[in-house]
């Protein structure tokens, strides 16, 4: 339960080669603060939460390890998720997005959720390299207007898909999403298709829609 928050001005902190850290209550870094576990062999682990306004700098993914049930909590706009090591069961959760893409998430999550109510632009998951998610895939909100969360790669495997707002786009060209589990859809809009290629969403386990939009545009189709 304990708390610590990186403010004011000059405060920034760097973990020297080889030393460590470990997160079990919630650090906050705040806007303009820095943290770097980016020295040789430094390595933070995070049973906790850290939540990032600023800046979290790690040199590779195993300079920062997320264990079972922590959370990293992207507050700011733009900027970098650090590369990491995650547990099946931690979470990736993006909240500060507004007008600048958010870059890092060419990685390998666990549980992920993209939750953007000051969303003023479209973000492509991901911007570059290929996004890997073991655990659950949520959207909750991609700001008050029509900008998205668009997959931005062939296909995308996740264990439970759940979304209750925002705007979710499958494909502009031929793409698929695989659901192992569960589908739950109670708001929001997911686009099947926005280009000429067919949105595929293969689903192992139930499908639920209570509420919110399955569409397609363009000359696109889904399929499920």
């Amino acid at each position: 339960g304990s708390m610590l928050t990186i403010g004011g001005t000059r405060l920034n902190v760097t973990l020297a080669a080889g030393a460590t850290a470990t997160i079990s209550g919630t650090l906050t870094i705040s806007s303009g603060r820095t943290y770097n576990t980016g020295g040789a062999s430094s390595v933070t682990t995070v049973n906790g939460v850290l939540d990032n306004f600023g800046t979290v700098t790690s040199a590779a993914v195993d300079n920062l390890i997320f264990n079972a049930g922590s959370a990293y909590i992207h507050s700011g706009d733009g900027g970098t998720i650090p590369a990491a090591t995650w547990n099946v069961s931690s979470l990736c959760s993006v909240t500060g997005m507004a007008g600048t893409v958010v870059g890092g998430l060419g990685q390998t999550f666990g549980n992920f959720k993209w939750d953007c109510t000051g969303q003023t632009k479209n973000q492509s998951l991901p911007s570059t390299g290929t996004i890997a998610i073991a655990g659950i895939l949520e959207l909750n909100s991609t700001g008050a207007g029509t900008d998205q969360l668009q997959l931005n790669q062939a296909a995308l495997s996740v264990a439970s898909f759940t979304q209750t707002g925002g705007n979710f786009e499958i494909a502009s060209v031929a793409q698929a999403l695989t659901v192992t589990g569960y589908v739950s859809i109670s708001g929001g809009t997911l686009i099947m298709s926005s280009g000429t290629g067919i949105g595929t969403l293969n689903v192992a386990g139930n499908f639920s829609h209570t509420a919110g939009t399955i569409t397609e545009t363009s000359s696109g189709t889904g399929l499920i």
